[in-house]
């Protein structure tokens, strides 16, 4: 179960199992997330864990991401055409395309969808390069604060599914659009 408690003036989010439906059917994109936030609600540090992968992300406030104690970067491919972008939950607000509509524009850029069944999976792909860019649709900050500094951390964009700055990580969100900095505009397009 996700939850978010307060201690000493710092919130504390966990998510101990993003993928529940990936734990169920045995794949190894099943991630935990552990952030801390300042008075705010802003991340102070994160870290996603891959236990089937032995993958570790990290990152804290202005610092460097790492992936096992070593610097990870997003990549700097600058269009979708043959890249990975990860779909990973229903997209909430009534405003944005469905996620069907979705899925088809950005194949038709030439962009493979790929839904791991873990929000924070799909994240990290795009921290350590891998993949130019992940939505995650939920309103609950549990996965997110931790992706939001390690993305960053790792030289990419994040910002709420409308375009803006994330905001707090403490309470209900508007999702977010995580990218590598370079198709940031693309894939904020294909939701409108």
């Amino acid at each position: 179960m996700s939850s978010a408690g307060t201690e000493g003036g710092f919130t504390w989010v966990l998510d101990p199992v993003d993928g529940t439906q990936a734990l169920e059917q045995g794949l190894n994109t099943v991630t935990c997330c552990l952030a801390r936030l300042d008075v705010d609600g802003k991340p102070i540090f994160g870290i996603v864990v891959n236990p089937a992968t032995d993958e570790l992300f990290a990152c804290r406030r202005e610092g460097k991401s790492t992936l096992n104690g070593k610097p990870v970067q997003v990549s700097d491919n600058k269009q979708f055409k043959g890249s990975y972008v990860y779909l990973g939950s229903r997209i909430q607000p009534e405003d944005l395309a469905t996620n069907g509509v979705i899925y088809d524009r950005i194949e038709g850029a030439g962009g493979k969808v790929f839904n791991a069944r873990s929000l924070s999976f799909g994240c990290m792909q795009v921290a350590k390069g891998a993949a130019v860019g992940a939505y995650i649709g939920v309103r609950t900050p549990f996965e997110a604060a931790s992706v939001q500094l390690i993305v960053e951390g790792a030289g990419g964009k994040v910002t709420d599914l409308h375009g803006r700055a994330p905001g707090r990580m403490d309470g209900a969100i508007d999702g977010l659009v995580v990218s590598n900095g370079k198709v940031h505009d693309q894939l904020l397009s294909v939701l409108l």
